[in-house]
């Protein structure tokens, strides 16, 4: 068998996926392109509710970054 091959249950795969399922659709997701926002809304069967809103900062992008040069010494 190959060093770099993961092999995994069928049973865990099928578990996770209906985790997965189970988790987006009881959610609401939605995406503000314009104002880079994005917010997760979760309404489970049994009364909880969580929300997630997050946002992207654009400041790191803006940023300039002065040239490095490396000089290599023997």
């Amino acid at each position: 068998m190959n060093e770099n091959t993961v092999v995994v249950r069928h049973e865990w795969m099928d578990t996770v996926l209906d985790i997965i399922h189970f988790f987006l659709r009881h959610s609401s997701i939605e995406y503000d392109g314009a104002k880079q926002t994005a917010r997760v809304k979760y309404n489970g069967p049994n009364g909880w509710k969580v929300s997630l809103d997050t946002s992207f900062d654009p400041g790191f992008e803006e940023a300039e970054y002065l040239e490095v040069e490396e000089k290599w010494h023997d």
